[in-house]
Parts: structure tokens; sequence; C-alpha cells
């Protein structure tokens, strides 16, 4: 996104920083790989670093690997200080354009039998984690009018059954969006959201190992197919380019046409 021939030095862009959390695996993985390819550096965010570092290594552009449980808030503070540690370091300025808040967490459990730890623990991996990320990237998003985009679910705009603390935080997350999008819109930062639907992640290896499983969930998707985490990728840069330079606010359906 730099041009380095350009001179003298006064001419030279800011470095170009984009943030993608839960990076390790699956949809983040993919996405750090796609940003890799325009981006001038990138800050990978999960808590495996084993994970988040072969990321690394496959990505097209230098990254810091940093390793946070972001259902923390101290751990989200921590990281936030590192994050603008970064960016202020080197005789080069840099600045956050895109921050993805991509990492989660999902299981399938009746309603009657999910218990209040249950919920909040919903409530701090799917939504709290990108709230106070967010929240505390809010210097660097704004001197550098940048933006935001959060991984949603299908199931947030047509829950399923067994899902209701997941699909409600995800419901959440698409009405936070929006809001935050009102809000900081006059800083210029654009907020949007991706809501994808069923993808091949390790998230669903368990299932996807049965044949005839996978059989049934290629069938009930309209497209005939599921997701992979590249579409989503695709999506997500998209919504974090000046190519939607006028979206905010947006939530954009990846999900082969299963929430009509």
């Amino acid at each position: 996104m730099t041009n380095s021939k350009l001179a003298p030095s006064d001419q030279i862009s800011p470095l170009q920083y984009a943030i993608i959390t839960g990076a390790g695996s699956g949809i983040g993985r993919a996405t750090a790989l796609r940003f890799s390819e325009a981006f001038d550096r990138l800050i990978l965010v999960g808590r495996t670093e084993g994970k988040l570092k072969i990321t690394a290594t496959e990505a097209q552009c230098p990254c810091e690997v940093l390793v946070c449980d972001l259902s923390q808030s101290e751990q989200v503070a921590n990281l936030t200080q590192k994050v603008m540690g970064l960016l202020s370091q080197g005789s080069r300025s840099a600045e956050l354009r895109a921050l993805v808040n991509n990492a989660g967490v999902f299981d399938r459990t009746d309603f009657l039998d999910s218990s209040d730890e249950n919920w909040t623990y919903h409530f701090e991996n799917n939504l709290m984690s990108a709230v106070r990320l967010t929240r505390g990237l809010f210097p660097l998003l704004k001197a550098a009018k940048g933006h935001v985009t959060n991984v949603s679910s299908t199931l947030g705009l047509r829950p399923v059954a067994q899902t209701a603390a997941y699909s409600a935080m995800k419901a959440a997350m698409i009405n936070w969006t929006q809001t935050l999008a009102l809000e900081w819109a006059p800083y210029q930062i654009r907020i949007n959201c991706v809501a994808p639907g069923l993808i091949e992640t390790p998230m669903h290896q368990h299932l996807l190992s049965q044949p005839e499983v996978r059989a049934q969930m290629d069938k009930a998707q309209p497209l005939g197919r599921m997701g992979a985490p590249q579409e989503i990728a695709e999506a997500i840069y998209f919504l974090s380019s000046q190519a939607s330079s006028w979206t905010t606010g947006s939530v954009l359906s990846v999900d082969g046409g299963i929430h009509l």
C-alpha cells in the first residue's frame, strides 16, 4: 500500500498496519494471508503463539505476533499498549488502517442446559473481546481514519436451535457495528460487519471428517456447498479497503444464501 520509490523521506507515506484477531487458523488465518498482499505490516493476535507464528511465516509481509486472551480485560489493555508501542517505534511513521475483530468461540447447547457461565463465556469471547479492543484502539483508528470489520455470523441474522448464547452475541455484534458506525462516522472511521455462513474451518472438523455428515451440510446450502475461509477473507478485505470507501454500518452476508 506504499510506494518505496518515493523520495525524499518526507514524501514517504506511513507504514500501513492491520490487526487481525484469531489469526492462527480458519477465517483469521485466511484474512491475514490476504491482507499481507496489500499491507506493509500485520499484527496477528490470538491465544496460541505457535499457530500465529505459522501464519506469520506464510504471510507476504512482516508480521508481529501478540498472544492475548481477548476475553480478559487486563490482557486487552496490555495488548493495546503493545500495539501503540509498535506503531511509535522506528524512524518511519506508521498508522493503524484496519482492525479485524474475528476471534470467537462456538458451541451447541440446549437452552435449558445452558448455565450462566456458558452465557458469560460467549459474552466475553464473542462480543466484549471485540468491544474492548476496538475501544482501546480508538486513538489510532481516529488518527488514521481507519476501518473496523467485525466478523459476526449468519446465526446473528437467522439462528438455529441449540445456539442461543452464540447467536445472541453475534446479533448483538451486528447491532453494535451499526451503532458504532453512526457514532464514529464524524471521525471518518468506517465500521462494517461480515456474516459468514457454514465455513470449512477447524471449528467444524469433527463434522467434516464424517463423509455422510459433510454431504448433508453441503446439500443444505442453497449454492450446494460450504464456504471456504478465503471467500470470507475476500469480503473482509473489501470492507477494509478503499474499494468500500462509502460503506459503513453494513452487514455483508457471505453464506451461500443460507440466510434467505
